[in-house]
């Protein structure tokens, strides 16, 4: 018998034609499987797709149970979980359509001493690919990386929620600029990375560095505030930035990334000071949405820049608010996955 699904959307369509879909995740906590799946079930209704998603399961056994059932969905879309050989098989064989969507270089090891190259992950993500009818990738370089195993690729962006959500006001805090990061504690490395740099800022200008996350970092010298990350407070805290900044250590893992936070902070009207690592430059536009610096030092006058100008960063923040409702929204990126979702593809590959 099926499992419980984590979550459902039936079809809400006009034309009255649906599809029906399986989205496999690795657990509904994970931002990957909320930003990239559940976020958009409401949108992917109204699309014409009816859609359960499931946990990834754990035992053999009901691995058998669910994999034997998604018999019964027109596509089975197995989000970012990297299967072992028999897992693979065992679902392309009951599949009868396989989608892959994935968010962030996971064929390589997220390591700070940058020693990133996995045997194992490489070899999954590589039979992954090949057994897919079709590769949905967050952005260009996960794409040209799923492309040297399967030309069915398509790149859609991770989306952001436009649409209820508070956008940031012209911010009072008796002359106190407030700059932000959102981010879980794995992403630390690249926030402590630009510390002497806000601790540098710090002695010059009058700020307070707002953290939104599950614990709080190490930053000394820095006037740092902790707000622990509530889902249901996490758009107001980022609407009470002046300032959102995505600081990203060069490696290559860190330029797979999908720019999420950057779009978070464009999306409550925040202009965002980035890294020029990965397609963060492709997401902020430099002088438009916001700044886009090459070194963790270019963050020192990139901020004093912002800090000084306030006009500038109103002008930013809506900028940065308009593309990304036109580009970023969850009710773009929706119906863009749904169009993939309801076209045909090449057939995958055979599993050898």
């Amino acid at each position: 018998m099926l499992q419980q699904a984590v979550a459902s959307a039936n079809a809400d369509t006009e034309d009255g034609r649906s599809v029906s879909v399986c989205f496999l995740i690795q657990h509904p906590d994970l931002p990957s499987s909320r930003v990239r799946v559940l976020d958009l079930l409401p949108e992917l209704r109204r699309h014409g797709i009816a859609a359960d998603v499931f946990s990834y399961p754990r035992t053999i056994y009901s691995k058998v149970q669910l994999f034997r059932q998604v018999r019964k969905y027109d596509v089975v879309v197995l989000q970012k979980k990297l299967p072992t050989w028999p897992d693979l098989v065992l679902l392309r064989h009951c599949a009868g359509k396989l989608y892959y969507d994935f968010d962030d270089a996971i064929y390589l090891k997220d390591s700070a001493d940058g020693a990133a190259r996995s045997r194992v992950r490489g070899r999954r993500f590589r039979q992954i690919v090949m057994a897919a009818d079709r590769v949905i990738a967050g952005n260009r370089i996960l794409a040209d990386q799923a492309r040297r195993w399967n030309a069915a690729v398509e790149i859609l962006p991770s989306a952001v929620e436009t649409r209820g959500i508070p956008v940031r006001q012209d911010n009072s805090s008796g002359g106190l600029t407030v700059i932000g990061w959102v981010g879980t504690a794995p992403n630390f490395q690249h926030l402590t990375a630009v510390g002497p740099v806000l601790r540098r800022v710090a002695e010059r200008r009058s700020i307070e560095v707002r953290i939104v996350s599950n614990e709080a970092p190490e930053l000394p010298g820095v006037p740092a505030r902790f707000i622990r990350w509530q889902r249901t407070t996490e758009n107001a805290e980022i609407a009470a930035f002046d300032i959102g900044i995505m600081p990203l250590r060069s490696t290559p893992f860190a330029a797979g990334k999908c720019g999420y936070k950057a779009l978070q902070y464009m999306a409550a009207g925040v202009p965002a000071v980035v890294s020029d690592v990965g397609v963060n430059s492709e997401i902020v536009r430099h002088g438009t949405d916001g700044l886009v610096v090459s070194t963790c030092e270019g963050f020192f006058d990139a901020l004093l820049e912002l800090i000084d100008n306030p006009d500038k960063r109103r002008r930013m923040g809506r900028q940065a608010r308009l593309r990304v409702e036109q580009e970023f929204s969850v009710a773009t990126v929706a119906q863009r996955l749904a169009h993939a979702l309801k076209t045909s593809s090449p057939a995958a590959a055979r599993l050898q």
